[in-house]
């Protein structure tokens, strides 16, 4: 399905397939069949899930954060190779469509998963914002950051046992934001921007925290807690105004919100204000 979407293309558009386009669609088929796999287990019948409870919503908020962000770096790397800003945004669009779609009918087929209305409905309404007209796109992103917690120590079969695998699977850890800008570009401070948090803590289970993880181990008591977040942010692109090439270069970089001063509640039985660098 993957090797056709550079023809279904060229058919909407008269333009000559760029060789972006071909890499991409057979990047897309290995990863698919890779994660069918290494990945799953075991498949069986078709199935739905409905997981929008659990974690928080977290997941949710990843998944519309994540997808907003492949499809924006993906549109800026197709603009690198050399397709129209026009081509480059419908092509990124239909690729990382075809991406996470795939994901979720892996899900679908496979044992103890099952596919998820909403992942994909959070999956569809990040890709779509690129969709906004760009003048809207410079004054706002999506973006994540990640603290390591104590939660993987207790659950490592659920949270991961290193680093990199803990930043994607402890939700515990994790924020995702939501950056400002103000215009004019013509002001000194007009890459300075404000970030509204959301993230989570005190969870060792989608649902609700169980009682024992995987060994047998009885696990503490958490409150699961609902934080929010206000910090100071800068616009990487704002960095490199006037230069076009490498505000595209910059937008890969878009994701990571750096630590900076700010105010956090948690809002627990007993709400708490704390102040630092999120």
């Amino acid at each position: 399905m993957f090797a056709l979407l550079p023809s279904l293309l060229r058919g909407q558009d008269s333009t000559k397939v760029f060789p972006i386009q071909i890499v991409e669609s057979g990047l897309l088929a290995a990863s698919e069949v890779g994660l069918s796999l290494f990945w799953y287990e075991e498949f069986e019948r078709f199935s739905f899930q409905n997981d929008n409870q659990d974690w928080l919503q977290m997941d949710k908020a990843g998944h519309f954060m994540s997808s907003y962000q492949v499809a924006k770096a993906n549109w800026a790397l197709c603009e690198l190779s050399g397709l129209s800003e026009k081509k480059a945004k419908r092509w990124s669009i239909i690729s990382t469509t075809a991406f996470y779609t795939g994901i979720e009918i892996l899900d679908g087929f496979a044992k103890d998963y099952g596919f998820s209305w909403g992942d994909f409905i959070a999956n569809e309404a990040g890709i779509a914002l690129i969709l906004l007209p760009n003048e809207w796109q410079q004054r706002f992103s999506f973006r994540y950051s990640y603290v390591p917690t104590q939660f993987p120590s207790y659950r490592p079969e659920i949270f991961g046992s290193g680093g990199l695998e803990q930043a994607f699977k402890d939700y515990n850890g994790q924020s995702y934001w939501l950056s400002l800008w103000q215009k004019p570009r013509d002001k000194w401070y007009h890459f300075i921007g404000i970030s509204l948090g959301y993230g989570a803590d005190g969870m060792l289970g989608g649902s609700g925290n169980p009682e024992r993880n995987a060994e047998g181990d009885i696990l503490p008591k958490f409150d699961r807690t609902r934080t929010y977040a206000l910090a100071l942010d800068f616009d990487l692109q704002g960095l490199a105004v006037g230069r076009p090439k490498w505000q595209k270069v910059l937008r890969l970089l878009d994701f990571i919100k750096i630590p900076l001063p700010g105010v956090r509640l948690a809002k627990g039985l007993r709400p708490e204000y704390s102040l630092g660098l999120y």
